[in-house]
């Protein structure tokens, strides 16, 4: 049985895909939100790909800088490997108490 807080998963075992945006989880919310600040953009999906809505190399770097003075642990390669908001913030430490 699943713990208090936690989703059933997909077929995929990923948990990703039965979400919604009023639960996601607190890196979802600190990411989104620099997502809006960096690339002036409204609130993005949890699918959404950071360079489909305007990401870009130099725009990268920031993004994980500001993650990581935010509490959540990221590097560039996360952002690399699968861009979608919801992949980097599975993958993301924490370094810091997130609201």
């Amino acid at each position: 049985m699943p713990e208090e807080g936690h989703h059933a998963t997909d077929a995929g075992g990923s948990g990703a895909a039965d979400r919604t945006a009023a639960d996601r989880t607190a890196a979802e919310q600190v990411i989104g939100q620099i997502w809006e600040e960096l690339l002036a953009i409204d609130p993005p999906e949890r699918d959404s790909r950071f360079f489909a809505v305007g990401g870009d190399s130099i725009t990268c770097v920031r993004f994980v800088a500001l993650a990581c003075r935010r509490g959540v642990r990221i590097t560039l390669r996360d952002v690399l490997v699968d861009d979608r908001l919801h992949a980097i913030a599975e993958r993301a430490g924490h370094t810091a108490d997130l609201p």
